[in-house]
């Protein structure tokens, strides 16, 4: 990922096919260097809104997270 600049990152938080972890989501954004990361892939069939508020904390001060809450 520290290859790949960027201004937004879609990060996927569903963890099968995906990033390993939340953490791991986190750190693949704060290496691209984006200004915004918007968490993706979660809340469906995996991951949960718990794992987007926990991305927005490891991120808080260092990116801005975006959280498009459609999940019901």
């Amino acid at each position: 990922m520290k290859a790949i600049e960027c201004d937004i990152a879609l990060m996927p938080l569903g963890q099968t096919y995906t990033m390993n972890s939340v953490e791991e989501a986190a750190e693949a954004a704060l290496d691209t260097g984006a200004e915004i990361a918007i968490p993706i892939h979660y809340g469906m069939y995996e991951g949960t809104k718990e794992d987007a508020q926990k991305f927005k904390e490891l991120l808080e001060g260092k990116v801005e997270v975006l959280i498009i809450d459609r999940v019901q």
